[in-house]
């Protein structure tokens, strides 16, 4: 009876150490692609931001399109990319501020839709449902955690020295084209204010 429990302990120990970290991420993004390519995705989270002892919770949600046209909302503001021209909206304030993109905080967004960068990213895998990706220099490491349930990602952590940002409640969906065009800007009693330099 030993020597059977043995062979199942090892069969067991086989069969998990073949599903690697790598494979779940690469699963994960071939699945978030697939709905990004189809229709473009929204994704809505709930994002944490810890420094000292302060603690700040906001919701945000992207909407993204195969074309990088996207809308990141993040708490009371709103921006809008959308043919080279960012509108930015905040609620507080009832304002619309058109103006240039900012290419770092673009290119933030924008890395995460080249899953070939991403892949390349993989620098270590803390267990089976937890990876490191280091996207670049400018950018802390971050971790990638997976449900061990059914693989889908849960929470993205980025630390620095300073301060610890908690990506979580994640869901990503097609875009829902019952929604109207998500690129637009539709706040007609805002006061708008552009600020281009052409």
């Amino acid at each position: 009876m030993p020597r059977i429990l043995t062979k199942i302990v090892l069969l067991s120990m086989l069969v998990v150490s073949t599903v690697l970290p790598s494979d779940i991420f690469n699963n994960w993004l071939d699945n978030t692609f697939q709905i990004m390519d189809s229709t473009g995705a929204s994704i809505t989270f709930d994002l944490e931001m810890i420094s000292g002892f302060n603690r700040e919770v906001q919701h945000g949600e992207l909407m993204i399109d195969s074309t990088r046209q996207f809308r990141y909302r993040l708490g009371p503001k709103t921006v809008v990319s959308k043919n080279g021209i960012w509108r930015t909206y905040d609620e507080r304030t009832n304002q619309v501020f058109i103006h240039d993109p900012d290419r770092a905080f673009e290119d933030n967004v924008l890395q995460w839709l080249d899953a070939d960068k991403l892949r390349a990213a993989l620098v270590e895998s803390k267990d089976i449902f937890s990876v490191k990706l280091l996207l670049s220099n400018d950018i802390p490491l971050m971790r990638l955690n997976f449900s061990p349930d059914d693989s889908s990602l849960q929470t993205i952590v980025v630390s620095a020295e300073d301060y610890q940002q908690n990506i979580t409640s994640l869901k990503i969906e097609p875009l829902d084209p019952a929604r109207g065009d998500p690129f637009l800007l539709d706040v007609p009693d805002a006061f708008e204010l552009d600020l281009r330099e052409n």
